[in-house]
């Protein structure tokens, strides 16, 4: 009696199920999307991530073949056990909007160190796991900055995702003043050719 008692237990409250009732408090921020956030923060990319991180799919004029990490794949394997992600589409892969900036700003900023190995939160709760993590602090956790820090990154691997995104919404208006107009004049053409045939 009591295994069946279990099993419809384990059938009905699966274990990530009722992992999942146990919320993880995550930081939230107010992003800060602007050029100069972005510019500020591939500042801070090229000095703290490119180390590991590269960002191959980023193709600029200046980088036509996209970003190498310093470190490569045998030296990462070497120490870390694992090769790091690209992050040109990291946000895109976390999350719609800014759910995937969200994410590199909270996992920037929640690394915490438990029975000698470095954990984070933001992972834990993507992966339902301990958050246990190869990757150390971007950050000293003295840094005085290190929100801030986060916060420019956040919005640099924003923009690498979709770097046309403000262009389309720009163009987007126009194309919306351009559809009203249009559907006016086809609305008044359509009055004026069927006036004399329609009853």
């Amino acid at each position: 009696m009591y295994k069946f008692i279990i099993l419809l237990t384990i059938l009905l409250f699966p274990p990530s199920v009722l992992a999942s009732e146990v919320e993880v408090e995550l930081p939230y921020a107010k992003l800060d999307l602007s050029p100069e956030a972005v510019e500020r923060g591939k500042s801070i990319y090229m000095v703290s991530c490119r180390v590991c991180h590269s960002l191959q799919y980023w193709r600029t004029k200046e980088n036509p073949e996209g970003i190498n990490a310093f470190i490569d794949r045998e030296g990462a394997l070497e120490s870390f056990g694992v090769v790091p992600t690209d992050l040109t589409i990291i946000t895109k892969a976390r999350g719609r909007r800014l759910n995937g900036a969200q994410y590199v700003y909270q996992f920037l900023t929640t690394f915490y160190v438990e029975d000698g190995s470095i954990k984070n939160r933001a992972f834990a709760h993507w992966t339902e796991t301990d958050g246990t993590t190869v990757m150390p602090p971007a950050f000293a956790p003295t840094d005085p900055e290190i929100e801030r820090k986060a916060k420019d990154i956040a919005a640099f691997l924003n923009y690498v995702a979709d770097p046309s995104a403000a262009e389309r919404k720009r163009l987007g208006r126009y194309v919306l003043v351009y559809m009203v107009i249009l559907t006016g004049l086809l609305y008044a053409l359509n009055r004026k050719v069927w006036k004399g045939v329609k009853k």
